[in-house]
């Protein structure tokens, strides 16, 4: 992937689009006009569950086991010294 100086190499140009509060007024009060939940083209509402409860593709990677925790233990050791009128010195 290449870069420029910003490292903002290969990011679209949005000069063209509204800034946020622009787009904000314009879908004030809109809300999307959806009766049912859009599906994959060709399949029915019991065919995507049955899908989804189904174990994945033999070409999936297997899952990343990000369920495992970490402890990390940091030691350190402070020294302080004192000078003749008993003030530690930094």
């Amino acid at each position: 992937m290449g870069q420029n100086k910003s490292g903002m190499g290969n990011m679209p140009n949005t000069s063209d689009l509204p800034v946020h509060q622009e787009s904000a007024k314009y879908h004030q009060g809109s809300t999307p006009d959806l009766e049912v939940p859009p599906l994959p083209e060709g399949m029915t509402l019991d065919e995507v569950f049955n899908y989804a409860e189904s174990d994945p593709p033999s070409h999936f990677p297997d899952p990343v086991p990000d369920d495992q925790l970490f402890g990390f233990v940091r030691f350190d050791q402070f020294e302080y010294r004192v000078t003749d009128d008993d003030a530690p010195v930094t």
